[in-house]
């Protein structure tokens, strides 16, 4: 408004302007009249370039509200729109952009056909069924509130079946032809198309109307192709989706497996278990279970709202469904207990039931082909656990099942008192067992081997038990990576330790030896917050050489080991060099 009468103004007083050059130009060629003549030229000159000046500043000044204008509506796009701060970065977050997706995309598609509804069915391969992934329609109340129909119902399954599209104009009165809705004459015309993912059919595309002839062979061919749109997005969504979850996967599996190494005992196992699995897969009962015997079961944990469950009840393995898993060896899956039509227990065929528990997932843990334990996850909430999440527990049981065959191991071995309870290596009688073993394998096959015997001297441990206990464990860390395998390392007395290196002799074997001892030599032991210095000895003998029996060997070995203790710290002595 004020930019008009602006405008309007400047046409007044240039049109004013033009008059009086006009009038002036009648005046007499006088001098007095020629100098009035002059000073109007001037002035209207002067007016003139004033005018143009303030007039390219106006033009300037509108230019950059104009900008300022377009970037204040730019930002307020930016900032209202529903795709600004996606950030695709778990399988939640590549859902939720599909989601956004489908909500511009079905309605714009609905428009475009004038059409009453769009249907996006999507095929459940696991349960072998249409899932109603999305609609968009103006029937809403006549929609089914079932999510799930038979991939051999209705109109969809013809378009399964041939893998065409498919156009019918003259739907008659009929529930079966359209599943997705509860009862018939929802539509008289419809199309559909067949998506395909990697050459594999995944879903339908459906789109009807309330009137006959709604739709033309044109129709059929736009919905064809904007079909490829819809088909791009899922592929691109679920390419992000692979990787995500494979990453997802790869490092949880990673971080399990280290957690379950450092763990000790089977009692440590299913603390672990009972935090970690309900946390990463979400549940809000966990229930660890064992076979006693071929008909009964016992509760080992139990985390969760439990009626009457505690630990260490026992129970029938013909009842339940955690019997049907201990018996089968397979894993269950139930997505919705409510869809059941009696309550199914989990334990006993009279337990108090639990109806708040709408989904479970239930992993044997087998060893010999024989389900020995089972985890168990239940939700309050329904179709909570995929059939990729119980995969993954598959895979943990049988990284548990490991486990708990080392546990055993462990166990057998203290039991025979074959294991050092301090360091968890083989002690001084499982030394001469393994030892004599040895002997006899070498002497069959007419192998070498060498016998070390190794010494840590640290002043301060020789004066604090506590402290000892604490600087041995501090020198495994030392030892056990860079010197020899596990199985073949004692512990005999104190910081005295026997190594077995099978089939070596000692020139191939001697300079290993000094320098791994120079590499124990040159760290330090840390504990309780001293720092120690670490002297190492080792005497080493050959087997036949050195001694033909087990007795002759250890004598000889203690033999160079003292030795090395004579000459100083770090020293490699060979007992065959005393001779």
């Amino acid at each position: 408004m004020f930019q008009f009468e602006d405008r309007r103004s400047k046409m007044f007083l240039l049109a004013a302007a033009v008059l009086a050059v006009v009038l002036i130009s009648f005046l007499p060629n006088q001098d007095v009249f020629i100098l009035i003549k002059v000073i109007f030229l001037a002035l209207l000159i002067g007016g003139l370039a004033y005018g143009i000046k303030a007039g390219m500043l106006d033009m300037e000044r509108e230019e950059d509200e104009g900008e300022d204008t377009t970037d204040e509506k730019g930002d307020s796009i930016v900032d209202l729109s529903r795709g600004k701060g996606i950030h695709l970065t778990t399988v939640e977050d590549i859902e939720h952009h599909f989601d956004l997706f489908l909500e511009t995309f079905l309605p714009l598609l609905k428009q475009i056909l004038v059409a009453n509804s769009v249907i996006l069915l999507l095929v459940n391969f696991y349960k072998k069924k249409f899932y109603l992934r999305a609609h968009h329609t103006d029937q809403p109340n006549l929609l089914s509130s079932e999510e799930y129909f038979e991939l051999t119902e209705g109109l969809p399954a013809l378009i399964l079946k041939s893998q065409q599209p498919l156009l019918e104009n003259h739907l008659p009165e009929s529930e079966h032809l359209l599943p997705y809705y509860k009862e018939k004459g929802g539509a008289k015309s419809f199309m559909g198309v067949p998506l395909f993912f990697d050459d594999l059919l995944i879903g339908i595309l459906c789109v009807d109307s309330r009137l006959e002839e709604s739709f033309s062979d044109d129709d059929l061919s736009i919905l064809t192709e904007l079909s490829k749109i819809l088909t791009i997005q899922l592929a691109s969504s679920n390419k992000l989706y692979e990787y995500e979850t494979k990453n997802w996967t790869t490092q949880f599996l990673f971080n399990f497996s280290k957690r379950l190494m450092e763990l000790r005992d089977k009692s440590a196992l299913f603390s672990f278990l009972e935090q970690e699995l309900p946390k990463t897969f979400g549940g809000d009962r966990i229930t660890i279970s064992e076979r006693l015997n071929s008909e009964t079961g016992r509760i080992i944990r139990v985390k969760g709202v439990s009626r009457e469950l505690e630990q260490g009840m026992e129970f029938p393995l013909n009842d339940g469904l955690i019997g049907w898993v201990l018996r089968k060896n397979q894993p269950m899956m139930v997505n919705d207990f409510d869809k059941k039509e009696n309550y199914i227990p989990r334990f006993f065929l009279e337990e108090e039931a639990t109806p708040e528990y709408k989904s479970l997932l239930a992993i044997p843990i087998a060893r010999d082909n024989e389900a020995q334990m089972v985890i168990s996850l239940e939700s309050r909430k329904s179709n909570s656990y995929t059939e990729q999440q119980k995969q993954i527990l598959e895979t943990i049981a049988y990284q548990i099942a490991a486990f708990l065959e080392k546990v055993e191991i462990i166990e057998q071995l203290k039991s025979h008192n074959l294991m050092d309870n301090l360091t968890g290596l083989g002690n001084e009688r499982a030394f001469r067992q393994e030892l004599n073993k040895e002997i006899n394998r070498s002497r069959e096959f007419q192998k070498s081997f060498v016998l070390e015997l190794r010494k840590f001297n640290i002043p301060r441990a020789e004066l604090d038990a506590k402290l000892q206990k604490k600087l041995i464990e501090e020198i495994l860390s030392f030892i056990l990576p860079s010197d020899h395998y596990k199985d073949y390392i004692f512990r005999l007395e104190n910081l005295t330790f026997a190594i077995l290196w099978p089939e070596k002799n000692l020139k191939e074997i001697v300079g290993n030896i000094q320098a791994s001892i120079q590499q124990i030599a040159e760290k330090r032991a840390w504990a309780d917050g001293f720092v120690e210095e670490v002297f190492v000895h080792s005497g080493v003998v050959q087997y036949p050489d050195d001694g033909k029996n087990m007795e002759n060997l250890i004598e000889n070995a203690r033999h160079a080991l003292r030795k090395s203790q004579a000459r100083g710290a770090n020293k490699v002595e060979i007992f065959e060099a005393l001779s």
